[in-house]
């Protein structure tokens, strides 16, 4: 006769964390897995729902001899635990007596990965934030070249190279890059995961993975040729005009653009500058619209931005951004194709992105169960109770957590065709 093992509800939430973390793809190579999570629901000092990243201040060197103080600034970017994930089951009496294999694989690997594809699709769901990007080609076998761009724009931006730049790919596009590189690696190992799992492992300077997550961009339909529309000056938005003469939708959150065309870079165009030497990239500046835009029935639009436009000064301003302020009349170009969409792989740095989680509140009544892996911050919360009419036990599992950018310049967005 075989013997069952009636599961205790620690078993099931040990096997609950494990399935979900296992199935994390862009959100455990984050790196705040790692630093921030320990920070909320602390017994005795707890800080609420929002935690202020830190963000290192912006220096700059001075020549000679003679004394010029500087102003210190900090910035901060909040971190708030303000999403919750659950996946909820019942069972009777006669259902729960499984054993913990068959509860693996019928019921606890099946809800690890929805929870984990939820979180993770949440934090890609955050690219519009990232104003850097290449477009990837969509014939021939120069792919590879486009990914290699992205690391030369990481360090453009400052992203430091130690070793944590990762490379987050959708499937299909995973399928262009494996192919054309097929053979090349220098370890063996890597070479075998390719070919038995389609997997790339570590090349060109990251760590490669791919998630069916990433999102697609739907660019917005523009209209007109817009341009800039006043004297040059700092800020978070632009206004142009030239859109075509009526109210209507032109740009949508996460289209990028800049100021004269990257194919042909010229005088007069505004250039990145690095963030550490302030010396212009030779590259165009790129900019993400922040939220969606629509034009007056004249033809004019105000377009949230970032980064800010921070023009040089004297003394100089060790947030620069650009190399000089854009002047009136000076034509926006965008990137990609007008109402197209575009896969969003992200290449980045670890410190580009933040993610957050918290072991929820002990309920009142019924069975509960916690289990957080120190390491990295994950937690999750099996809550078990049982109706007596019915023979019946409900269960849920849930996860907590919140999830930033605090240096979305560290990124980059790789635009690959959807078609």
């Amino acid at each position: 006769m075989p013997t069952n093992t009636l599961l205790t509800i620690g078993m099931i939430t040990r096997e609950a964390l494990e399935s979900f973390q296992n199935n994390l793809v862009f959100c455990n190579r984050a790196h705040i897995l790692r630093q921030y999570s320990r920070e909320f629901a602390v017994p005795g000092d707890k800080i609420g729902p929002t935690l202020s990243i830190r963000l290192p201040a912006q220096l700059r060197a001075v020549s000679g001899p003679n004394l010029q103080v500087q102003d210190y600034i900090e910035q901060s970017v909040p971190l708030s635990i303000n999403q919750q994930e659950h996946v909820d089951l019942q069972f009777t009496s006669f259902e729960m007596t499984l054993s913990l294999d068959e509860w693996r694989d019928r019921i606890g690997d099946p809800a690890g990965i929805v929870l984990a594809n939820k979180v993770d699709a949440y934090g890609l769901g955050l690219y519009w934030q990232i104003p850097n990007a290449v477009l990837v080609p969509t014939a021939g076998n120069v792919k590879w070249r486009a990914y290699l761009q992205a690391g030369a724009l990481l360090a453009d931006n400052g992203a430091p190279n130690d070793g944590t730049w990762r490379a987050v790919l959708n499937q299909w596009a995973q399928v262009d890059v494996v192919d054309e590189l097929k053979g090349l690696f220098q370890s063996s190992e890597q070479i075998k995961r390719q070919y038995e799992r389609g997997l790339m492992g570590e090349s060109g300077g990251y760590t490669w993975a791919w998630d069916q997550n990433v999102p697609i961009h739907t660019t917005g339909p523009r209209g007109g040729a817009p341009l800039y529309a006043t004297t040059g000056s700092d800020g978070l938005s632009i206004t142009v005009t030239g859109f075509t003469a009526a109210a209507a939708n032109r740009l949508k959150k996460g289209d990028i653009f800049t100021f004269g065309d990257p194919a042909t870079p010229a005088a007069g165009d505004i250039f990145a500058v690095n963030p550490v030497s302030l010396q212009s990239t030779g590259k165009l500046r790129q900019f993400t619209v922040t939220s969606d835009v629509n034009s007056a029935a004249d033809g004019t639009a105000t377009i949230p931005i970032f980064p800010a436009i921070i023009g040089p000064a004297t003394p100089a301003n060790p947030r620069q951004t650009v190399h000089a302020l854009p002047t009136a009349g000076k034509a926006l170009t965008f990137l990609g194709a007008a109402s197209t969409s575009y896969f969003q792989s992200i290449i980045h740095q670890k410190s580009a992105f933040a993610l957050g989680m918290v072991r929820l509140q002990e309920p009142f009544s019924g069975q509960t169960s916690y289990a957080v892996d120190e390491a990295s911050g994950v937690a999750i919360r099996t809550w078990r109770a049982s109706d007596i009419t019915t023979d019946s036990h409900a269960s849920r599992g849930d996860v907590a957590f919140g999830f930033c950018s605090p240096r979305p310049q560290w990124a980059v967005r790789a635009w690959a065709p959807t078609a």
